[in-house]
């Protein structure tokens, strides 16, 4: 069996828009430039719209996603 290489026959372009919040959010900053942040829980909608180039197929997709129990930490440093 060959496998085919589809890359040369079809060529897209995407375009879409990602929105992300958080159920609690929480940063301390004990000096101007650190900070540790917390966040627990999360809610994402994305749109993502994708044209064809050659035939001009048309083709939008539209998900979301949300976990209450998601726990992050980090730590952040501003220039």
């Amino acid at each position: 069996k060959e496998d085919i290489d589809y890359t040369d026959y079809v060529s897209f372009k995407a375009q879409g828009i990602a929105l992300q919040g958080h159920l609690l959010a929480f940063e301390f900053r004990p000096t101007n430039r650190f900070a540790i942040n917390m966040s627990v829980g999360y809610y994402i909608f994305e749109f993502v719209k994708l044209n064809e180039e050659n035939d001009g197929l048309k083709v939008e997709i539209v998900s979301s996603d949300y976990k209450f129990g998601n726990t992050s930490m980090g730590i952040t440093y501003y220039f």
